[in-house]
Formats: structure tokens, sequence, C-alpha cells
């Protein structure tokens, strides 16, 4: 059983009991705390627990987090340009992100244009990737 779930039910546990269940990321987009009877029903589709939120591509939300790493590391770089190591850095991590996004691109032609669109939208919130290192 899990540890919450027992805590819950005020049953003692010892230290070293483990979570043994893990809320994922899509967590934000239900709409209500729910029972465990209410969550099988969403997972057996006899219910909808989901708020009608947009919900961004999964692999647009991880990419949208290392934007956000990119972005803060390069406003502290461009306040120190003398770090040769971030400097390096910073260029690899670029080119990582240059190759993710052309593999998303393709991958999502392929599949779907508004994620394309999602994404072209995405990267224009951040203009720090298309800086260039001298």
């Amino acid at each position: 059983m899990s540890t919450s779930a027992l805590i819950s039910k005020g049953i003692e546990i010892k230290p070293d009991f483990k979570v043994t269940c893990c809320p994922g990321p899509n967590l934000a987009y239900f709409s209500k705390v729910s029972t465990l009877k209410e969550m099988v029903d969403h997972i057996y589709g006899r219910m909808n627990l989901l708020d009608n939120r947009p919900r961004p591509h999964m692999f647009l939300k991880e990419l949208n987090m290392y934007l956000d790493i990119f972005k803060e590391r390069m406003e502290n770089f461009l306040k120190n340009q003398e770090d040769s190591k971030e400097l390096k850095q910073l260029q690899a991590f670029q080119q990582n992100l240059y190759d993710g996004i052309s593999y998303y691109q393709s991958l999502f032609e392929e599949k779907k244009k508004e994620v394309v669109e999602e994404l072209e939208q995405l990267l224009a919130k951040y203009p720090a990737l298309n800086y260039a290192f001298k």
C-alpha cells in the first residue's frame, strides 16, 4: 500500500517506508482533488477528470524547461563574458537545443501541424537562443 495512503488513514509507518506512488507533471491538468475510485474511473475512461485548459505537448513542455534554463544561464553569462568554461558549456547547450528542436520539427511535421506552430510560438519567446557567440 502507498505510504501516503497509510498516513492519510492514520496508520503508523516505519521510517524506511518509501513513496510508492508519484504523481506526474500532468497532475496540474486535473480539475479537482479526486478519490481513488474517481481516478480509476478516469484511467478506464468512465469519467474525465481533466479540466479544459490547453495542454502543451509533453516534448514542448520539456523543451520549455530547458529553454528557461538556457535563458537564465545566458543572462548570467552576459554579465560576465570572461568565463570561458561557461562559454563552452553554453555553446554546447545551444547546439543541443538546436539539434533537439530540429528533431522535434521533423517529428512534428509528420505528426501534427499545430504542434509545429506551438513550437514556433514557444521559440519566439526565447530570443537568447539566437545569441551569436564570438
